[in-house]
């Protein structure tokens, strides 16, 4: 799916190539997005998690209430080796406990923590 991307500023609208460009990431790296708003947020998430993975940054997504895990995305609800092993390898790393109807729910604190530190993005 490709997404249309557009910047207003001083009511002037211009086209972004990117999330990242448009989010000015270069100049202003973050290490904690959030995504709220009434629709399109697991798509904006998914998109700039991809985009952040080409790029080779440890990200992590998140949630604060329900997403779905993704097929072939590693997930986890817990600090283990293999979440190191997966951020430096420069994959994107799921973190949720299981909830009702398939999805996941947010993580504990110290482990939010943890990925914090641990990644280059967080992204909930």
């Amino acid at each position: 799916m490709a997404i249309n991307i557009f910047c207003i500023k001083a009511g002037v609208a211009s086209r972004r190539a990117s999330l990242y460009r448009a989010f000015n990431l270069e100049q202003k790296p973050a290490k904690v997005i959030a995504f709220v708003g009434g629709g399109g947020k697991t798509t904006l998430l998914w998109e700039l998690a991809r985009e952040l993975e080409a790029r080779g940054k440890r990200t992590v997504i998140t949630t604060t209430t329900h997403i779905f895990p993704r097929a072939g995305v590693y997930t986890t609800a817990d600090d283990n080796p293999r979440v190191g092993v997966e951020l430096s390898a420069g994959r994107i790393v799921v973190a949720g406990c299981p909830a009702q109807e398939g999805k996941l729910t947010a993580v504990e604190p110290e482990f939010f923590s943890f990925l914090r530190q641990n990644s280059d993005y967080l992204l909930v």
